[in-house]
Parts: C-alpha cells; structure tokens; sequence
C-alpha cells in the first residue's frame, strides 16, 4: 500500500470490468464507423449511434450520453459534427 490508501498493480496487470469492458466496445464502435468515413467533412450523430447500438446491443448508454460521446470522439479524430435529436426511446430523429 501507498501512504495514500492507494494499492498498486504490478506491471503489465489490467484492472478490466465489465462496464469497462462495454465502455471500450462502444468506443471502438464509433471508431469503426468513423474509419468507413474519412472522407467526410462530418459525422451524423444519428448514423453512427444507429450503428453502435446494432454492433453493441448492450449500451446502455442513454442517447445524450452516446451523442456526447460520439461528438468528443470524432473531434479528437478531425471530424466535424452533425447532430440529430433523437427521442429517449431510440426511435427516430425529431425533424
């Protein structure tokens, strides 16, 4: 133990749960779809959360929470941004 509480892993030793485990799968999801696109000036909030709840049927990401997610990864990546308003149920987008 640290002085601070703090137990420490030895080297090479991964600390993976199951929520972090899902937390990784969507984010490669998202990458996944983004790479079918790089020529896009944007990515559709709305296409690439459809895909990540068909390649990741468990998120139990709320739609906000997932939109947020796969707006802050595609500005990391260069991408711009369409967002769509969806419903809470997962339906369609409000136009």
């Amino acid at each position: 133990m640290s002085p601070a509480g703090i137990k420490f892993r030895r080297k090479g030793e991964l600390n993976v749960t199951p929520k972090s485990r899902l937390s990784l799968q969507v984010r490669q999801a998202i990458l996944g779809y983004m790479s079918g696109r790089l020529d896009a000036a944007a990515i559709s909030t709305a296409s690439a959360m459809q895909a990540v709840r068909q390649q990741v049927p468990t998120c139990l990401l709320k739609d906000k929470e997932l939109t947020d997610l796969i707006a802050e990864t595609a500005l990391e990546a260069g991408f711009g941004v369409s967002f769509e308003r969806f419903d809470n149920d997962n339906a369609e987008a409000d136009e």
